[in-house]
């Protein structure tokens, strides 16, 4: 005779899935925002990342990711200025995975 016994935890597989969901938001973040400004024919770039008082890590304020390297908010902008096509494809994707989190 067999018998198998089935141990299933509801609340940590929905705390899993949160953080597996909110890890794979970070990662389709842009941490910058694009603006057309069109009577001066130029791209604005500005990074959203910002660092609070009496730390040296960066974080964004969309996201929340947290980054601890000076470098990589001006390495980004210099990145998505030069690729807007891919930073728009980005975007719409961070906005889909968003909605379906429900935080838009």
């Amino acid at each position: 005779m067999f018998s198998i016994k089935l141990n299933f935890d509801v609340n940590k597989w929905q705390t899993d899935r949160l953080e597996s969901k909110t890890n794979r938001l970070m990662a389709l973040c842009t941490h910058c925002s694009l603006e057309w400004i069109s009577e001066k024919n130029v791209l604005y770039v500005e990074s959203l990342f910002h660092t609070s008082f009496g730390t040296t890590a960066w974080q964004c304020r969309r996201c929340g990711a947290i980054v601890a390297d000076g470098r990589y908010p001006e390495q980004a902008q210099i990145y998505w200025g030069k690729h807007p096509k891919e930073w728009l494809k980005r975007e719409k994707n961070f906005v889909k995975q968003a909605r379906k989190m429900g935080l838009i």
